[in-house]
Formats: structure tokens, C-alpha cells, sequence
């Protein structure tokens, strides 16, 4: 008889002249099954057996045996996001990665097709300044709705219908997408901000959420967007090209257009 362990298959139990059919009863009712794959295991049915041999010097000899159907089912595993990514945007710079080193795994397997990725500003977005959207990484393109890597189609942009300037939502579709594919969209995302001049600089936080194919495991992950101003240059406006100042004459002025005036994207004061 093995000791008590992980991976049994085959239990022998002996047992001893003391041993009463309440005992025996007791001990086969205490048998129990369990699986070891805590997150894909193989489901079907396995039937246990039960087999008692009486002992040998009797004249009933032929074994019971009896027979118990486990039915195992798996559960649906959440996606699991993972990032130690600390995004960063430079005022009037192009749009930038998000997450250009995310991975996304799922124990139910490595198939993601059919699921869903949406990417949203989810506190102190500025409607009128953000705006999220798709880059080039890992080789991925945008056509119309259609995403590819590599050239191969595998997602459909559904929300917006076609990107713009100030998308604070991206809700995209997975086709027949493998593990690859939906990792390398994910680092593909990018923010930038349509203010050049003078842009909100609270951070923002964005939240990527996938939810696989059955809507019933999701997996998220958020991102605190900071923004780096620029000191942008002061601007002299209306002011004359030149002036003619005549000898011995009074002062004159350099500015004399009444309008002119300086000003500062970045502060009034």
C-alpha cells in the first residue's frame, strides 16, 4: 500500500482479523479523489474501482468489485496581465507606448481568439487632450477596423470605428489571435496628448481589461500615465518691423502699435 501523496492511482488496503464491515464501510467511504492541475486539467470522466478480496482460505474467493464515475470539469481561469511598465508622455512629442513590455497569459491555454481587449482612460482623462491608439510595434498595422501582425489579420477595432484625435476608449475584437498576438497589440497601444502647448499634466490612469472568449474570465491591469511639460517660448505679437528715430528729435517709441503684446502658453504671469 503507497503512503498518502500527490498522483496516486492504486490504492491496497490489508486488513487484519479485527477489522468489522462498519470499519471497512467507514474506510471505503472516506475514499476521495482530487486533481492536481489547479488550472487546466484534462476534463472527462474517470471511473475508480473498487475491488475486495476476501481472504483466501475461504471458500468465497471471487472478488466484489464495484465501480464509481468522477466527472471532471474545469473552471474558466481568469487572463493574467502582467507590467512593471511606468509610462511616460512628453508634451508635443509623438505618441508613445503604453506598455511596450506586457504580457498576457491565460491557464486555460494559449488560443485567444475570440476574446475582447478594451484599453480606457479611467480617472482624470481630458476629453478634449487624450488620445489613445494603436502604433506600429511588433509589426502591427491598422487598416479601416482591421488589425494584422506580421501582415496577418487576427482583430477588429470595434469602438471607435475608425481611430481619431481624441479616442479615450479602444475596444477591440480578437479574430483567430494566438497568445503572440494579443501580447504584441497590447505593448502596441500608445497615448498621446493633442494640447501642444499647454496640456493638463495630472497623471492619468489607464486600465487594459481582457475578457476571453467564453465572457467569463477577465483580466486587467492599470497604468498611471504621467505627463512631462516643456517650457514653451513666449510670443511677441503686432509688433512694428521697425522704427525711425530723427536726430535731435523727441524719443519715439519702439512699440508705438498700440496692439502689440507678449504672451506665454505656459503661464500668465
Amino acid at each position: 500500500s503507497p503512503t498518502l501523496s500527490t498522483n496516486v492511482s492504486t490504492f491496497t488496503f490489508t486488513f487484519n482479523d479485527q477489522a468489522t464491515s462498519t470499519e471497512v464501510n467507514a474506510l471505503l467511504q472516506a475514499l476521495q479523489y482530487d486533481n492536481t492541475n489547479d488550472d487546466n486539467p484534462v476534463e472527462s470522466t474517470r471511473t475508480v474501482t473498487y475491488t475486495f478480496q476476501d481472504v483466501p482460505t475461504l471458500s468465497e474467493t471471487t472478488p466484489a468489485v464495484g465501480t464509481v464515475s468522477v466527472v471532471v470539469e474545469g473552471v474558466d481561469d481568469n487572463p493574467v496581465l502582467t507590467s512593471s511598465d511606468t509610462p511616460d508622455y512628453t508634451e508635443n512629442t509623438s505618441a508613445t507606448q503604453i506598455t511596450p513590455t506586457a504580457t498576457i497569459s491565460d491557464p486555460d491555454g494559449t488560443d485567444f481568439s475570440s476574446g475582447n481587449l478594451t484599453v480606457s482612460i479611467v480617472l482624470n482623462g481630458v476629453g478634449t487632450e487624450d488620445n489613445l491608439g494603436i502604433g506600429t510595434a511588433n509589426n502591427i498595422s491598422i487598416a479601416g477596423t482591421t488589425i494584422s501582425r506580421n501582415g496577418s489579420p487576427f482583430a477588429s477595432l470595434i469602438v471607435p470605428t475608425s481611430l481619431g484625435s481624441n479616442d479615450s476608449t479602444l475596444t477591440i475584437a480578437m479574430l483567430t489571435a494566438t497568445k503572440t498576438d494579443v501580447e504584441s497589440l497590447i505593448q502596441a497601444i500608445t497615448y498621446d496628448n493633442t494640447n501642444f502647448d499647454a496640456p493638463n499634466i495630472t497623471s492619468r490612469t489607464i486600465r487594459f481589461v481582457y475578457t476571453d472568449s467564453s465572457n467569463l474570465g477577465t483580466g486587467n491591469i492599470d497604468f498611471t500615465q504621467s505627463i512631462t511639460p516643456v517650457n514653451d517660448k513666449p510670443v511677441l505679437a503686432n509688433a512694428i518691423d521697425a522704427v525711425t528715430y530723427t536726430e535731435n528729435a523727441s524719443p519715439v517709441l519702439i512699440y508705438s502699435n498700440v496692439s502689440a503684446s507678449v504672451s506665454d502658453v505656459d503661464s500668465s504671469t
